[in-house]
Formats: structure tokens, C-alpha cells, sequence
């Protein structure tokens, strides 16, 4: 740490500051207010989470993006037809995908943390992770014979 004189000039050292990250991967949700408890009572002053995930998501990412080709595909059909033409082949499919994860209420832990009443445990909620894809199909239109 600096102290910076008021008028300008060179800064002073006036102590150091350690930090330290760990992170904890738990598997059991009704384990994690207990695991966010104990880094608080072993002197955690700064929790970053929990944050929440899929251990496997290439299936459910891959459903998303099966579903959203269907959609788009099925979209160009409507839009071919009201035009009076057909679809012919996929000319070019791109996507994006992104995850929501679900928000973590981070007030019971730092009331906990700065010495209020607070629960037994520190209350995790399970939600619900959506995995949204986004695709772009360009196809060939072809005229109706």
C-alpha cells in the first residue's frame, strides 16, 4: 500500500496487502451454505459466488442447438412460401450460444460476515440453469416450378 502526499510527489510505502482466492467446487447444493459458512468462519472476507453450472453441458448445448436450427429452418419455409418460392439448400449456419445462470442472493452471507444475526446456514436456493442457442441459417430460395 502507497500514501500519496497531498501536494504531489512520490509516493511512500506504508504496508502490504495479501490476497488469497480459493475456490471450491461442491457437487451437493444442500453442502453449499455450510461450505460458504465455514470460509466465513475460517476468516473469508470477500466471497465471490457461489456460482452455478452444468458439469456436462455439450448435450443440453446440443439440443439447444438442434432446436433452434429446426425453428430457424421451419422460419424460412413460412417466409419462402409467403414469397412463392421454396428453400432450397443451406448455404451458410452459424451460432451462438450462452448460458444463464441463476443469481445467488449475496446479503445473508455478508450480514454473516460483518457479525449480524443472520440464518443457521446460509440459505442456497436451487434454480434453473437455461441454455439458450442462437443460430443464422442462410439458404437458396428457389422459385416455385
Amino acid at each position: 500500500e502507497y500514501r500519496y502526499p497531498d501536494g504531489g510527489g512520490r509516493p511512500t510505502v506504508v504496508g502490504y496487502v495479501a490476497t488469497n482466492r480459493v475456490l471450491v467446487e461442491v457437487r451437493d447444493l444442500a453442502r453449499v451454505g455450510g461450505v460458504i459458512d465455514a470460509a466465513i468462519a475460517q476468516g473469508a472476507t470477500n466471497i465471490n459466488g457461489p456460482t452455478f453450472g452444468l458439469s456436462n453441458p455439450d448435450s443440453a448445448r446440443r439440443e439447444a442447438l438442434a432446436v433452434a436450427v429446426a425453428r430457424a429452418r421451419a422460419d424460412a419455409e413460412v417466409m419462402a412460401r409467403a414469397a412463392g418460392q421454396r428453400v432450397g439448400g443451406v448455404l451458410e449456419l452459424t451460432s451462438q450460444d450462452a448460458f444463464e445462470r441463476p443469481m445467488f442472493d449475496r446479503a445473508p452471507v455478508m450480514a454473516f460476515a460483518r457479525g449480524a444475526e443472520a440464518a443457521p446456514e446460509t440459505p442456497v436456493s436451487a434454480g434453473t440453469i437455461t441454455i439458450r442457442a442462437q443460430v443464422t441459417i442462410r439458404v437458396a430460395i428457389v422459385g416455385v416450378p
